[in-house]
């Protein structure tokens, strides 16, 4: 105990004389001397709690929502409940469930019915062989024919074709081929191939 005493008045008469020179103070002049006061050491207890109000919030926060929209019939477990792995939290009523799942095979087969199919194709199914997407094909590829007809007539007969008949041909064989791109494409939505 008297070493530690004496450690700490060596520590403070050290530095005691590491002192800042005030401006006033010359380099080389003495300073006042500096009175150190000597206090017994003595042992007591430290308090390690300090008593606080607050309100605790947990570290981490988890969200629970169900996969899908309903009435909860039955509740399993309530906040603060230990829950194991798996374990069911709420019943959701089986009534609207089943009603959505109805509704989304009635909107498939909709959509089935729409591109003139009765099953949904495997993954390596070809779109364009979907009948209403085939048919906008033959659209386009009578449409061609009759242009390059018109082309031919209008090109070695002058006057057998007028300008406006040959533009209608055109015009027709683009707004063929149009539509069958669209058809296409939406074949392809409708069967999630985009």
């Amino acid at each position: 105990m008297r070493l530690c005493a004496l450690g700490a008045v060596a520590a403070m008469a050290a530095l005691a004389g590491c002192k800042r020179q005030s401006a006033g103070q010359q380099q080389g002049k003495p300073s006042d001397p500096l009175v150190v006061t000597l206090q017994p050491t003595r042992l007591a207890d430290v308090q390690r709690t300090v008593d606080v109000v607050g309100t605790l919030y947990g570290d981490e926060e988890a969200t629970i929502s169900a996969k899908v929209a309903g009435r909860i019939t039955q509740i399993y477990k309530d906040v603060g409940d230990r829950v194991a792995l798996n374990e069911p939290l709420a019943q959701v009523d089986k009534t609207d469930y089943e009603l959505t799942r109805n509704q989304a095979a009635m909107a498939v087969a909709e959509t089935l019915s729409k591109l003139a199919l009765t099953e949904m194709p495997e993954k390596d199914f070809d779109p364009a062989k979907v009948p209403t997407v085939w048919r906008a094909k033959l659209q386009v590829d009578n449409a061609k024919a009759k242009l390059e007809r018109a082309k031919q007539v209008f090109g070695e007969k002058n006057g057998a074709m007028s300008e406006q008949e040959y533009a209608d041909m055109q015009t027709a064989h683009d707004v063929a081929r149009s539509t069958y791109d669209v058809e296409l494409l939406a074949a392809r939505s409708a069967l999630g191939f985009l």
